[in-house]
């Protein structure tokens, strides 16, 4: 029985020597080599990736543990009597790393200020666009206006594609934050003044001319006498109306048809005047 088992430990004893020997020396240093130049791979590319802003606080706190597994590595791949089969174990998880880093260095690193500032950005351009609609909307924006309103819409169409693009830095956004706060200011002007149709200026200027007309001929018949007490005091009424008539006249937002409306009263009035100048 003891040769028997004797017989078997030397054939095992042989079995091991042949394994240990398919290893060559050459395999497993070309192995290594390997290995070595993969872990340097992998530190160019993340301090790359972290040089061009795209390596997050978190990112960077993650590979600083992952170099502690590769400085381990390093140190496994350079100690001596390490076989082919620790080498390649150690190459598989050198491509894991490589993995990681791989996906660390294909997203930009957001910073939480630029967020905030591209959602407050996308904010202010949506509210610069819907005031001017409400301007357009309440009939202040004049056809100039609103040739250049499309231009700046041009503008703002480039901002929002800006602000919805990958890799923005705090310092671009902040740019576009002033832009939009340009463009706002330029609305807001449009939007504080009504847009005035030629004809209704025209026709205010008549207007304030035939008032201006109306009152003087009345204060040149009662210097000629030819204002009884009664009629000033149809006058003084009359006056009530042409103040108010004169506010309207002057105030904003005044339609053409309002405009004429005011004609028409103003007309009359002068008719009234003149016939109290013309009988004494």
């Amino acid at each position: 029985m003891s040769k028997r088992i004797a017989g078997i430990i030397g054939i095992v004893a042989v079995l091991l020597a042949a394994t240990v020997w398919a290893q060559t020396p050459q395999q497993i240093a070309q192995c290594r080599t390997a290995n070595l130049n993969a872990h340097n791979q992998v530190i160019q590319m993340f301090n790359s990736a972290r040089s061009r802003g795209n390596i997050t606080p978190a990112e960077a706190q993650a590979f600083t543990n992952m170099e502690r597994t590769l400085a381990a590595m390093t140190q496994s791949l350079n100690q001596g009597g390490l076989t082919l089969a620790e080498c390649q174990r150690l190459t598989s998880q050198i491509a894991s790393e490589r993995a990681t880093v791989q996906r660390m260095a294909a997203t930009p690193a957001v910073d939480p200020r630029v967020a905030q500032c591209r959602t407050a950005n996308q904010r202010a351009h949506s509210e610069v666009v819907q005031l001017f609609q409400r301007a357009r909307s309440a009939g202040r924006i004049t056809p100039a206006e609103a040739q250049a309103f499309s231009a700046m819409e041009r503008r703002l169409n480039t901002i929002s594609q800006n602000l919805n693009r990958g890799g923005l830095t705090l310092a671009e956004c902040q740019a576009l934050t002033r832009q939009i706060a340009s463009e706002r200011a330029t609305v807001q002007r449009m939007a504080a003044t009504p847009a005035v149709d030629p004809r209704v200026a025209q026709c205010r200027t008549a207007n304030l001319n035939a008032h201006n007309q109306v009152i003087q001929m009345f204060n040149s018949a009662r210097s000629r006498g030819n204002i009884t007490p009664a009629e000033a005091q149809a006058f003084t009424n009359m006056e009530r109306n042409l103040a108010a008539m004169t506010q309207s006249l002057n105030q904003g937002g005044l339609t053409l048809a309002e405009c004429q409306r005011l004609t028409q009263q103003i007309a009359v009035e002068r008719a009234n005047v003149q016939r109290m100048a013309a009988t004494r």
